[in-house]
């Protein structure tokens, strides 16, 4: 599976990474720090799944999220923001193409879930259910 992590924090990044490598064999990783760079990234790397920041570098997640998913629907969205639970957001972000929205930080045990859910779902388009996290 090949997984794009956007968040402008390297840290983060970093920290998601090593969960992942951790735990998983067949995954390939892209990194990007700014709406700019993940959509590059995108188009070169051309990943299953995406973890995608809400709050970074223009363009933010949401329009990255909508273009994305303008030109690529079988690319899996997983939103993480630190706004909190604010349905509103979750909505627009769910309405708009994600497949799950998690607020950060997001836990070890929550980001092994998600890819394994993932991929078992690769290619079925199934929402995750724990949009409330």
């Amino acid at each position: 599976m090949r997984v794009l992590i956007v968040d402008d924090s390297s840290l983060v990044r970093m920290q998601m990474k090593r969960v992942l490598l951790d735990n998983f064999i067949d995954i390939e990783f892209a990194e990007a720090a700014s709406g700019i760079e993940a959509l590059e990234k995108h188009r070169r790397f051309k990943p299953e799944v995406i973890i995608l920041d809400y709050i970074i570098p223009p363009p933010d997640g949401l329009a990255v999220l909508k273009i994305l998913k303008g030109f690529d629907k079988q690319v899996k969205i997983i939103i993480v923001t630190t706004l909190g639970k604010q349905k509103f957001i979750y909505n627009k972000m769910l309405d708009s193409g994600a497949l799950a929205v998690f607020a950060k930080p997001i836990t070890r045990e929550v980001l092994i879930e998600i890819i394994c859910i993932l991929q078992k779902s690769i290619g079925t388009g199934e929402k995750i259910e724990e949009n409330s996290r």
